[in-house]
This record gives C-alpha cells, structure tokens and sequence, in this order.
C-alpha cells in the first residue's frame, strides 16, 4: 500500500500585512486597517529582492508646493497670510488678511496701546509657529524641500 500524498488546499484567507487581520486572500484593501495591497496579489509577493516582497509599499502623495517658498512667504508676508493662500488653504489665508487688517486699524485708532503690542507680537509668534511647522499642503501632500 503506497501512502496518500498530502494535498494542500490553498486558504481563501490570509492575514492583513499591516495589522495581522484575517482578510480574502484576492483583497486589494484590507476592510480592517483601510490599507492598500496593492504589491501583495492572492497571497504572492510581486517579483523583485526578497526584502522588498516583505515590506509592503506605502504610497505617499508629494505636492508640487516648495516648503523653502511657503516659510520665506510666511516669514515676509505672514501677517497678511500670503504663505496660506501659496499652499492651498485659501480660508485660514482670508482670516489672518482679515485679523491683520483689523490689528492694524485698531493700532492706528490705539497708539501706543501695550494691551494692543501685546497681541500683535502673540499673533507674530503664531504665524511664526505655523510657517515653521508645516509640512503638508492643502490637499494633505508632503511639500517638497
């Protein structure tokens, strides 16, 4: 009597690379963790080095927006929020237009005000902290260096 040769029965499951969730082995994005599979297809890695079958790819959008421009408009032009309008946030740009405008009356009519200074260099200090800082353009793409 010859013995049985063991067939393996592939599983319609497999487990999500990103969050280890049993998910359809054919799944393109995976229903738990919201992640692409898009380099893993039934369970086989692309072609390519060992390592980077293992690794899944995360795909990140770049803007065409230049971070070094965004902080020199933000450092000249912040006060009037020119850098906002330059990366796409065209609402917080008309705000700090409008709040600039309106600490400038105020200084005109209140000269000399130390309540007033106070909050213009509280208000520098926040422009500053937001050029500075930010990284990503208005649609959520990394801006380049």
């Amino acid at each position: 009597m010859q013995p049985v040769p063991k067939v393996r029965i592939a599983s319609p499951y497999k487990n999500c690379p990103f969050c280890g969730e049993q998910i359809l082995s054919v799944a393109i994005k995976c229903k738990h963790c919201q992640s692409m599979l898009d380099n893993i297809v039934a369970g086989v890695a692309d072609p390519g080095p060992a390592s980077e079958a293992l690794i899944p790819k995360v795909k990140t959008k770049t803007s065409d927006k230049s971070r070094g421009i965004y902080i020199i408009l933000g450092l000249f032009l912040g006060f009037f929020g020119v850098h906002n309008f330059y990366r796409g946030n065209p609402e917080v740009g008309i705000v700090e237009l409008l709040v600039s405008c309106l600490l400038f009356v105020a200084e005109m009519f209140l000269p000399e005000n130390l309540i007033l200074i106070f909050v213009f260099g509280l208000y520098a200090v926040i422009i500053l902290c937001e050029t500075l800082f930010a990284t990503m353009d208005g649609a959520g793409a990394k801006m380049r260096m």
